[in-house]
C-alpha cells in the first residue's frame, strides 16, 4: 500500500515537470504569477501585476490601453519587435522612413507640430513657405505620400522662372538659383533684396534702375564690368584731355573714381616712370605725343633729338650709350652732368685720377676730340725732353715703355732687355754717357762699335776670316754679337737660313733692310715683288703658292722651274701624261690664260665629228661626258645617267633625231617627242586621254598598248571590270576622284530602303558595300550606332529581312515593337490580360525569352525565399484566373482548411477567410510581421 502512494507521487512530480513547460518561451525572470491567478490560467482584466516597462518597452499613451494579443500575436512574448513598423503598415509607402517616432508619439497619429517637423528635415520652412498648404509642394499628399522633393527653388519654380517676363528670366540667361536675387521671406518675387556683390552698387553706381546698365530686352547674363562698357560715351566726349585723340588708356579707374568722375586723378608715382626733376613741370602731351599707352620708360625714346644733336661730347660718334640716366639726372638742362664710364675710353689712374673731377685740365671745354693716348697730351713735353732727346733720336711715343701714370720720374728703360747689354754682361762699367755709344747726338738709332773698342780693323778681319756676311761696320757687329760676346756670334751656315745659290753674293743689307732681328726667312717675303710682278704665268691671277721653293730654287734668275701642282690646274693624266714635259704643247708660250676644259684645245676635234654629228645634235662641249683623256675613242655615253633608259626602238635611234641642236633641257616624257602622235591618234585629244603615253604603249611599238588599271590608285573589281571608261572618265582621264560618293552620289541620295540621307548615313559608300553589281550584297558595321545586336540578335545579324521585314526605314528599336506577337500570345503567365509593362528588359534577356526573369520577391509576394520557397510548381498554382494575374489565391493552396484557419484567427478582429485578407496581414508570408490593427481581446 505504502508502495503504491510513492508511485502516485512520483507519477504526480512527473505529470506536473511535463505540464510545467512554459508555452512563452524563454520567460527566466518572470513569474507565473506576474499574469495568472493559481485557481485558472485564464488572466483577469483586472490583474495588473505585470510591470511592462521591465521588458524595455513603456506601455504609454495607446499602448497602455492596447490588448496584449494585439501586439503579441503568438505565446512566445520575446518574438515581439518593438519598432513601430512591424506592427503598423507603412501607409506613407516608405516615403518618410520607417521610424514612425520622427513624427508620431505613443498619444496620437494626428501631427499637431508638422512645421517643427519640416525644420529638421533637409528644407526648413522660413518666410512664405510657412504659410503654404502641404499639398502645394507635396502632390501626394492626399495619399500621405511624401516621395523626397527637390530642396532647389527651381525644382518647384521652373514654371514661375520661365514665365518671367521682366525682365525675361530664360532668355536673358538668368541663373536658375533663385535665392540669386530673391528671398524666402518675402510673400512676392521682388529683388529687394539682390546681392549685386559682384559688382558692389555704391557711388555713381548707386541706382534703382536696373535697367540703366541692363538695356531693356537685353540678355542680362554677362554684361562686362569694365567701366568702359558702359562709358565709352563719356570716354570719346572728354575733350579735357582728349581722351580718343591721344589714345587715352580705357581703363577709366586709373585716374577715375566710383564716386564720379571728377575730380580726376594720377598719380604718375605708381607708374613705372615716377616724375622727378624737370619733368614734374612738363606738360602730359610733351612725352604722351602718340597717346597714353604703350609709352617707353627709356629717357632717349623722349631724348633722341637731344642725344642725336649734342656736340660737345659728340654721343653718336663716340657710341655713347642711350641709357642717359648713366650720366644725367633729370634736373634742367641735363646739368651737371657726370661720365662714370670715363674707363671705356681712357683709364684715370695715377695723376690722372687726382684731377678726375676737373674735366678741362684735359679737355679744355673740347670733349670730342681729346686723345687717349700720352703723346696725345703730353706732346710737348716729349718735343722737350733732351736727356735723351725723344724727338731727334725717334724714340717710340708710347711713353707708357718707360713712364707711368703717376708721374715722368722716375722713368724705367729696359736697355738690356730690349736692346744691348750694357747693365750687365762684359760691357757694365765700360761706359759712363750715353754718348760714348750713341755718337750722334741728334738720332739715338745710330751707335757705333768699333769707335769705342780697343781692336781694329785689321785684328777683327784676320779673326772673322771665314765667317760668312762679315763685314767691318757696327751694324753687323751687333746683328752678330747682339749680346755683346763671342757666345752665340752669328753663323748664316749654322742658322736656320743657310745662304746658297744666288743668296751667298747678295749684300745683308738687301735683307736685314730693318735690321737683323726676325728678318723673315720665307722667300715670299723679300721676293713679294717678283711674284706680284710675273705675268708668264700670272701668279697673282692664278692663285699660285706664295710658297716660291715649290717651283724655284735659289739660281740666279728663278730658273729652271718646276710646276709640280698642274694637277691642282688641270690633272696630266693619259695621253697629256705623255706630254706633260713639252709644256710648249699646250701653252705655246702662254701660260696665264690657257683655258682648262678640253673643248678650248680640241674644237676642231669636236666640229669635225661625224658619227654623231656633235655640232648638228646639240651635244655638251663637255667632252669628258663621253671621252676619256686616253684617247677620243672609244667613247661612251651612259644615257641612263640623264634619268631616260634607251630600251626598245630607242636604243637604235640617232642621237640627232631626239636631240636637235641640243641635248639639255629635254623632257624625259614621251609626249615631249610624240606631241603629234598623241594629237593624231584616235579619240586621245577627244576624250581626254593623259599624256603618260607609258600608261599605255611601250618602247617598241605604238599599236603595243596594254592599260593595267590595276597600277593606278583605283583598282578594277566587281562591276567596275565591265564598265565603260567613259561611264566614270567622263571629263576625261586625268584628276577622275576615287571616292564612291563621286560617282555614285546620286544613289546615295536616291535610296530609299534604308533611305541614307534621312539617316545621316556615311557617304563612304565602302563602309557597307562592295563593288558588286546593284550594292549587293551589302553589310551595315555601324548598325551599333543604331541598335546594338548582341545576345540572339548577333546571330541574326546576317540575315536583316528578319528584323526590317517591312524595310529599314522605320524600323523599331525597342523590343516590344518587332515582339508584340510574343507578348500578346504569351499565356504563362498573361502578359496581355495581366497588363504586364511592354518594356520587355525587365524580364527577358536578349539571349532568349526564356529562362525570363522577374522580381515576385521584393515588389511583390516572396515565392522564392521564406515559407513558400519550393512550395509551388508553376504560376497558375497561386494565380488561379489565367487570363488575370492581378487575382491570386491564397487559401486553394494551402493545406489548411478554413475551419482551422477561422479557429486559429478566432480572437483577430475583422477576420476574414479571403485571400486578399492573407496577404494584407502577411504581406511577407510569415507571422512575423503580421499588419497591425487595432486589436480588441476576446475572452
Amino acid at each position: 500500500m505504502r508502495f503504491m502512494s510513492y508511485l502516485i507521487i512520483i507519477f504526480l512530480v512527473l505529470s506536473f515537470n511535463s505540464l510545467a513547460q512554459s508555452p512563452h518561451g524563454n520567460l527566466k525572470n518572470y513569474d507565473c504569477s506576474d499574469c495568472h491567478e493559481s485557481t485558472s490560467w485564464k488572466i483577469s482584466a483586472s490583474l495588473n501585476r505585470f510591470n511592462h516597462s521591465q521588458t524595455g518597452f513603456v506601455l504609454v499613451g495607446q499602448h497602455s490601453l492596447v490588448n496584449c494579443v494585439s501586439c503579441h500575436t503568438n505565446l512566445e512574448f520575446s518574438k515581439a519587435q518593438t519598432n513601430c513598423i512591424s506592427c503598423h503598415k507603412d501607409i506613407h509607402q516608405n516615403t518618410v522612413g520607417g521610424e514612425c517616432s520622427n513624427c508620431h508619439t505613443p498619444e496620437t497619429w494626428l501631427i499637431s507640430k508638422s512645421n517643427e517637423l519640416h525644420q529638421k528635415s533637409r528644407f526648413p520652412l522660413i518666410g512664405s513657405h510657412l504659410k503654404a498648404d502641404c499639398i502645394q509642394c507635396h502632390s501626394g499628399y492626399s495619399n500621405l505620400n511624401f516621395s523626397a522633393l527637390g530642396i532647389n527653388c527651381v525644382d518647384c519654380h521652373l514654371a514661375n522662372y520661365q514665365a518671367a517676363q521682366n525682365p525675361n528670366h530664360a532668355a536673358s540667361g538668368f541663373s536658375t538659383d533663385c535665392l540669386d536675387c530673391h528671398s524666402m521671406l518675402q510673400d512676392k518675387w521682388s529683388t529687394e533684396i539682390f546681392a549685386h556683390n559682384f559688382f558692389p552698387l555704391t557711388g555713381g553706381h548707386n541706382i534703382n534702375n536696373c535697367y540703366s546698365c541692363h538695356k531693356t530686352g537685353s540678355n542680362f547674363a554677362g554684361l562686362s564690368n569694365d567701366c568702359f562698357s558702359c562709358h565709352q560715351k563719356e570716354y570719346n566726349e572728354t575733350l579735357n584731355p582728349p581722351h580718343l585723340s591721344n589714345n587715352i588708356p580705357t581703363n577709366c579707374k586709373v585716374c577715375h573714381s566710383i564716386q564720379g568722375w571728377k575730380p580726376a586723378s594720377f598719380d604718375h608715382n605708381l607708374t613705372q616712370f615716377p616724375l622727378t626733376g624737370a619733368h614734374i613741370n612738363t606738360s602730359c602731351s610733351s612725352c604722351h605725343q602718340n597717346g597714353y599707352t604703350s609709352v617707353s620708360t627709356s629717357c632717349v625714346s623722349c631724348h633722341q633729338s637731344n642725344y642725336n644733336s649734342t656736340a660737345n661730347p659728340n654721343h653718336i660718334v663716340l657710341s655713347l650709350p642711350t641709357d642717359c640716366q648713366a650720366c644725367h639726372t633729370t634736373n634742367p638742362g641735363w646739368k651737371p652732368a657726370s661720365f662714370p664710364i670715363h674707363d671705356n675710353f681712357y683709364q684715370l689712374i695715377g695723376a690722372h685720377a687726382a684731377i678726375a673731377n676737373n674735366c678741362n685740365s684735359c679737355h679744355n671745354g673740347n670733349y670730342n676730340n681729346t686723345p687717349n693716348s700720352c703723346y696725345g697730351c703730353h706732346t710737348n713735353t716729349y718735343n722737350s725732353t733732351i736727356n735723351p732727346p725723344h724727338a731727334s733720336s725717334g724714340f717710340n711715343t708710347e711713353c707708357q715703355t718707360c713712364h707711368s701714370q703717376n708721374a715722368w720720374k722716375p722713368a724705367n728703360w729696359d736697355h738690356d732687355g730690349q736692346y744691348f747689354p750694357i747693365y750687365s754682361g762684359k760691357h757694365n762699367g765700360k761706359w759712363n754717357t750715353c754718348s760714348e755709344c750713341h755718337s750722334t747726338p741728334s738720332n739715338y738709332s745710330l751707335f757705333s762699335c768699333i769707335d769705342c773698342h780697343e781692336h781694329n780693323k785689321t785684328k777683327m778681319d784676320d779673326e772673322h776670316r771665314g765667317v760668312s756676311g762679315y763685314v767691318y761696320a757696327s751694324n753687323e757687329c751687333f746683328s752678330c754679337h747682339p749680346r755683346g760676346t763671342k757666345e752665340g756670334a752669328f753663323d748664316h751656315s749654322t742658322s736656320a737660313f743657310p745662304l746658297t745659290g744666288a743668296h751667298q753674293t747678295v749684300d745683308c743689307s738687301q735683307c736685314h733692310k730693318s735690321g737683323y732681328a726676325n728678318t723673315p726667312t720665307s722667300c715670299f717675303e723679300c721676293h713679294q715683288p717678283h711674284y706680284a710682278a710675273s705675268t708668264n704665268p700670272n701668279h697673282t691671277t692664278l692663285s699660285i703658292s706664295t710658297e716660291c721653293t715649290s717651283c724655284h730654287t735659289t739660281n740666279a734668275g728663278w730658273k729652271p722651274a718646276q710646276f709640280p701642282q698642274h694637277d691642282t690646274y688641270f690633272a696630266l693624266t693619259g695621253a697629256h701624261a705623255l706630254i706633260s714635259n713639252d709644256c710648249s704643247r699646250c701653252h705655246n708660250g702662254n701660260y696665264s690664260n690657257l683655258p682648262n676644259t678640253c673643248v678650248s684645245c680640241h674644237q676642231s676635234a669636236y666640229s669635225n665629228a661625224i658619227n654623231p654629228n656633235h655640232s648638228l645634235a646639240g651635244l655638251s662641249t663637255l667632252c669628258e661626258t663621253c671621252h676619256s683623256s686616253n684617247a677620243w675613242i672609244p667613247s661612251t655615253f651612259n644615257h641612263t645617267s640623264t634619268g631616260f633608259n634607251l630600251e626598245g626602238k630607242h636604243s637604235s635611234t640617232q642621237c640627232s633625231s631626239c636631240h636637235k641642236g641640243s641635248t639639255t633641257g629635254l623632257n624625259n616624257s614621251c609626249v615631249s617627242c610624240h606631241q603629234n602622235d598623241y594629237n593624231s591618234a584616235l579619240n586621245h585629244t577627244s576624250q581626254g586621254f593623259p599624256t603618260n603615253c607609258e600608261m599605255c604603249h611601250n618602247a617598241v611599238a605604238w599599236n603595243q598598248t596594254t592599260f593595267n588599271h590595276n597600277n593606278t590608285n583605283f583598282q578594277l573589281t566587281g562591276a567596275h571590270i565591265s564598265t565603260e571608261c567613259s561611264n566614270c572618265h567622263k571629263n576625261g582621264y586625268s584628276n577622275t576622284p576615287t571616292e564612291c560618293s563621286s560617282c555614285h552620289l546620286t544613289n546615295f541620295n536616291n535610296s530609299t530602303n534604308p533611305s541614307h540621307t534621312a539617316l545621316s548615313l556615311s557617304t563612304q559608300c565602302q563602309t557597307c558595300h562592295t563593288t558588286n553589281p546593284g550594292w549587293k550584297p551589302a553589310s551595315f558595321p555601324i548598325h551599333d550606332n543604331f541598335y546594338q545586336l548582341i545576345g540572339a540578335h548577333a546571330a541574326i545579324k546576317d540575315d536583316c529581312a528578319n528584323c526590317h521585314t517591312n524595310g529599314y526605314n522605320n524600323t523599331p528599336n525597342e523590343c516590344y515593337g518587332c515582339h508584340q506577337s510574343d507578348y500578346l500570345n504569351t499565356t504563362n503567365p498573361p502578359h496581355q490580360s495581366s497588363q504586364f509593362p511592354t518594356d520587355c528588359l525587365p524580364c527577358h534577356t536578349q539571349n532568349a525569352w526564356t529562362p525570363a526573369s522577374f522580381d515576385h520577391d521584393n515588389p511583390y509576394f516572396p515565392i522564392y525565399s521564406g515559407k513558400h520557397r519550393g512550395k509551388w510548381n508553376k504560376c497558375s498554382d497561386c494565380h488561379t484566373n489565367p487570363t488575370d494575374y492581378s487575382v491570386f489565391s491564397c487559401i486553394d493552396c494551402h493545406e489548411h482548411n478554413k475551419t482551422k484557419m477561422d479557429d486559429k484567427h478566432k480572437e483577430i478582429n475583422n477576420y476574414v477567410y479571403a485571400s486578399w485578407a492573407c496577404l494584407d496581414c502577411h504581406p511577407r508570408g510569415s507571422e512575423m510581421g503580421i499588419k497591425q490593427k487595432v486589436l480588441q481581446r476576446v475572452d
